[in-house]
């Protein structure tokens, strides 16, 4: 007999168990009648796996917000000032 597995529909929320065997199977929720898949993964696994991932990855050296640079551009030799 295979092990009780939890989740949560995603349009409202409501919770309900399955056997293992069941995962990746269309459903339609008791609750909202909204068609659904069963997750492959418990919530909690997943949140599990997503933290393990987050924690792996390098951080910046320096963090700055995406598309913004804050530059000092000067005119110097060699520059090209032709389309100004």
């Amino acid at each position: 007999m295979d092990p009780l597995f939890k989740f949560a529909c995603i349009y409202c929320g409501q919770h309900m168990k399955c056997r293992y065997g069941f995962r990746g199977r269309r459903i339609q929720c008791p609750t909202c009648q909204h068609k659904i898949v069963i997750p492959l993964t418990e919530a909690r696994q997943a949140l599990k796996s997503a933290s393990a991932w987050e924690a792996s990855v390098r951080k910046p050296l320096i963090e700055t917000p995406t598309g913004y640079c804050d530059l000092d551009l000067k005119c110097g030799v060699g520059a090209d000032v032709s389309n100004q």
